[in-house]
């Protein structure tokens, strides 16, 4: 039953639908939260204009898939990466690949800041891509910003291996060790890599990514912080929320263990 279920989800059709399940058991969970309705009251006093951080002034469709969507429309959304972001900004790479982009808040960001770059944002959820393509072209980005699903690994050392400067923004759920492979990928080599660690879902921590990339990179880790609503909700909603409405506003439903994987090929540091 497991090989039949691995040979299944190996196929595009199969992903998307896997992909539209997950989406709508997060849709259920969240509104079961309260998150849902707690949107619409950001929505009626707030623009669906990013209100600070890296990407302040991008304008945002109003649904996140797979994620929750008041942090991104505060700024606040993976704020720990934020000095990380403004690193790959500064390097001005001509190519990025968002695999796992959701509705795009990063893709369209990157593209949204760095002029000139090249976008491949990567989503198995159809409801995704349409996500990233409406959010683009909100952006007036339609022409930076390429959507495509499932990105294979052929597929992506061919989008590398003709890049000068690429980065890899990776948020897979759990796939990334089995996924991100020097030895099929070479082009990872001379690539920066933003990595999303689940080890909460697949068990797997960096130490054999951090294994297979330490000839080739440097490597540093960033981990979670607390985020205090004081810092991030605008007076004019703090006054209408309760303490645990602004904690559920900032809730990104993540482990109080997450962290991040950040790579650096020597090769560019020499």
């Amino acid at each position: 039953m497991r090989s039949l279920k691995r040979i299944l989800a190996n196929q595009p059709g199969i992903r998307d639908i896997l992909s539209v399940r997950d989406e709508l058991l997060i849709n259920e969970y969240v509104r079961k939260m309260g998150i849902r309705a707690l949107e619409k009251v950001f929505l009626r006093k707030i623009a669906n204009v990013v209100q600070s951080g890296p990407f302040r002034g991008m304008f945002l469709i109003e649904r996140s898939r797979g994620s929750v969507w008041i942090p991104k429309l505060l700024g606040a959304y993976e704020s720990e990466l934020t000095d990380v972001i403004e690193w790959i900004i500064d390097l001005k790479p001509d190519r990025i690949i968002d695999i796992g982009s959701a509705e795009g808040y990063f893709a369209v960001g990157f593209a949204y800041r760095i002029a000139q770059v090249e976008v491949i944002a990567a989503d198995t959820n159809p409801l995704a891509r349409s996500g990233v393509r409406k959010m683009a072209q909100m952006n007036k980005l339609n022409d930076r910003v390429k959507v495509v699903g499932w990105i294979s690994q052929r597929t992506l050392e061919s989008a590398l291996a003709n890049a000068v400067r690429p980065v890899v923004w990776c948020d897979i759920e759990g796939g990334e060790a089995a996924f991100l492979s020097p030895e099929r990928m070479p082009s990872l080599k001379k690539t920066y890599m933003v990595i999303e660690e689940h080890r909460f879902i697949s068990g797997v921590s960096f130490g054999d990514i951090l294994r297979r990339f330490n000839e080739s990179h440097f490597s540093s880790i960033v981990t979670q912080v607390a985020r205090k609503p004081e810092e991030w909700i605008p007076q004019e909603l703090a006054d209408l929320l309760t303490s645990s409405q602004k904690e559920l506003a900032l809730n990104e439903l993540r482990p109080n263990e997450q962290c991040w994987l950040v790579l650096t090929p020597k090769s560019d540091c020499e």
